[in-house]
């Protein structure tokens, strides 16, 4: 068992033993994904749980690893819950998981010579077998709830297919100044104003893998390096129509840290900041409320917090922006993803509002430590440049793409201080454990989610570091600190370092209204700009399977990226969607590149044949997608049925 594996059942074990049962599943649930075999983790859970069928489960699973196990059979027969006829560990090629071994003490887990019921009764005060009652032997169905209804989220795998559309005369751009818009459409109206949620509570991450080399040898930042887990990315989630100020009670202020812990586990923090600092080159000292709390609490905290935001508000119309572009199932819960994108698993809280932090865990340890490096950097970046300044609080207003890349600027900046602090201040063998923290799933469960979660999660950690060591490798911290004064302009900045440094900037991209001939009791949802990042997310994550294309051929296709604008208007009585979306890359082949791509993807994802009268490669018979490919410009309109797209293709100039 690894060591990362083992400090994750020794934490859930005294989470157990304080009568925290609902922090220690959570980390249970989390070492179990990963290690099914688990036998001591599926021990733990059945005490970790109060749902008797789940308890029965749990306590199955113990005796597919080991059917041995007398005391799992034991309790198993008190529930009224029957041992599995085969039990066998689900990789019976590998040699069975090793028993977890904890740390020497008076009361150690689950001790085979142990009473397993006096250990219950001393973790909860109650008897380990609650009433039976007319539970069914058989084991629960599918586990427990957080793995029902859980969807097969593994990517579509077929052979690669080439859809070109007829080539047309390429347009040049010009040389000098900045990108041409090139438009042929009737007028241009007055692009609206982007407003968006995306509350700005900022986490330390479970990320970043700890460089072993000195701070001024950076290795080149891979994919694989630094393939870390969720924490916050900003979102622009609102609705042009106004809402009402939520009015809700705060929540309550971080007690100090100083009452929680030792004075040596003070000083240890103490001695972070100051260290933080250094590395960093900054020397503010912001006064922080700070807390250690259980992951438990901090959930409280975080549904809280994000409670007030335009998100939670406006749950109903994101979740139809998000699967009008194809990225969700109609209908689909989006707030598990929202909380998720505001705090990393046991990580902590920063929320620049009130500076206050929020660390997870029972005690001040390496662990601790440097989780507290990350957040303490976001601190010191609020107070040298002020995050609100940049737009990110308390609500992002800055746009889908521009958000994303504004907070992939300071979680970068946090993760690479984060990774020279620890390799300057901690002891070597500690350092090489610390990448194990990494790859924890999100602090809350969310089994049913959408192939685009994980990777948008990861965008600010993993491209915001790429970028943040690019800057820093033309110029130290001088140049990252530049770049506060003259900020990433987009998702293709960020993931084109180089651009960024070459000042080439993004297109604004003005188009006329769809409201302008869809009919009464239609009204737009958004108006916004998806980016090079937002149409990668597009075309390699369709939920459709059909229709999405893989990565590395997503991101080529978007590569090229010069602008965009899209809009989105449902109906809401049907809760029909419209979309409209205009793409101008940077040369023709640049687009033509794409619209191939778009094309594989939209022949998947809209089945059908679309009416013949369409003048312009549509797909579907209803909903119906229509493109339109103009020299370095791609256009694409999803509407319910052909007279509404009709219209809208006339509405463009594009129609017959």
């Amino acid at each position: 068992m690894d060591a990362g594996t083992k400090q994750e059942l020794q934490r859930a074990y005294a989470y157990l033993k304080s009568g925290d049962r609902k922090s220690a599943s959570q980390i249970l649930v989390s070492v179990l994904k990963t290690h099914p075999d688990s036998e001591q983790g599926w021990l733990m859970l059945s005490l970790a749980v109060d749902d008797p069928q789940r308890q029965i489960y749990a306590l199955q699973q113990v005796l597919r690893v080991n059917p041995d196990n007398e005391k799992a059979r034991e309790r198993l027969s008190k529930l009224g819950g029957a041992a599995p006829a085969a039990a066998r560990p689900i990789t019976p090629d590998k040699p069975a998981t090793p028993a977890y071994q904890p740390e020497a003490e008076e009361d150690a887990p689950f001790a085979s010579a142990g009473d397993e019921d006096l250990l219950t009764a001393r973790l909860f005060g109650e008897s380990a077998a609650p009433s039976a009652g007319a539970l069914s032997s058989e084991p629960a169905a599918g586990g427990f709830d957080y793995a029902e209804d859980e969807e097969d989220d593994r990517p579509f795998e077929e052979e690669p297919t080439t859809v070109a559309p007829k080539a047309k005369p390429r347009r040049e751009r010009k040389a000098g100044g900045g990108r041409r818009l090139l438009v042929p459409v009737l007028l241009l109206l007055g692009l609206a104003v982007l407003l968006g949620g995306g509350y700005w509570a900022l986490s330390s991450g479970l990320l970043g893998a700890v460089a072993s080399a000195p701070a001024t040898e950076l290795p080149t930042p891979t994919e694989t390096e630094f393939a870390l887990p969720p924490t916050w990315t900003p979102t622009v989630f609102m609705s042009p129509t106004p809402l009402p100020t939520a009015t809700l009670a705060p929540p309550p202020s971080p007690t100090a840290l100083g009452q929680q812990v030792p004075s040596a586990g003070l000083q240890a923090i103490t001695t972070v900041e100051s260290q933080v600092r250094a590395v960093r080159g900054l020397t503010a000292t912001p006064e922080l409320g700070r807390a250690l709390v259980s992951p438990g609490t901090l959930e409280e905290v975080l549904r809280s917090e994000t409670s007030r935001d335009t998100f939670a508000r406006q749950a109903n119309d994101e979740s139809a922006v998000y699967s009008t572009l194809g990225l969700i199932f109609p209908g689909a819960n989006l707030q598990t993803y929202y909380q998720n994108s505001q705090v990393l698993p046991f990580g902590g809280l920063y929320v620049p509002e009130n500076d206050a932090i929020y660390l997870v865990g029972l005690s001040i340890d390496n662990r601790q430590e440097y989780y507290y490096a990350h957040l303490y950097t976001l601190a010191l970046l609020n107070e040298e440049y002020g995050l609100g300044a940049l737009g990110l609080s308390p609500e992002c207003a800055r746009g889908f793409d521009l958000c994303r890349a504004l907070n992939a600027l300071v979680q970068g900046d946090a993760m690479l201080t984060r990774a020279q602090w620890a390799t300057r201040s901690l002891p070597a063998a500690q350092a090489r454990e610390l990448p194990a923290l990494d790859v924890l799933p999100p602090l809350l469960s969310d089994l049913n989610t959408a192939l685009f979660v994980e990777p948008d999660l990861n965008f600010p950690y993993v491209e915001g570091r790429a970028f943040v060591e690019a800057l820093y490798a033309e110029g130290g911290w001088a140049a990252v600190n530049a770049a506060y004064a003259n900020p990433p302009a987009s998702t293709e900045h960020i993931l084109h370092p180089d651009r960024y440094l070459a000042g080439d900037m993004p297109l604004v991209v003005v188009d006329p209204l769809l409201g302008e001939v869809l009919p009464p009791g239609w009204r737009l949802l958004k108006q916004d700009t998806l980016g090079e990042w937002g149409t990668q997310m597009m075309l390699a994550y369709n939920l459709n399977l059909e229709a999405g294309i893989d990565r590395e051929a997503a991101t080529i296709a978007a590569d090229g990226w010069g602008g965009d604008e899209f809009q989105v208007y449902i109906q809401d009585g049907t809760r029909a969607t419209a979309l409209k979306a205009h793409w101008i890359f940077d040369t023709f082949e640049d687009a033509l590149e794409f619209d191939a791509a778009l094309a594989l993807s939209l022949g998947g994802w809209f089945p059908g044949e679309p009416d013949a009268d369409l003048n312009e490669i549509c797909y579907g018979s209803g909903p119906i997608a229509c493109t339109v490919f103009i020299d370095n410009e791609v256009f694409l309109f999803v509407l319910p049925d052909a007279d509404l797209m009709d219209a809208v293709l006339d509405l463009y100039a594009f129609g017959g």
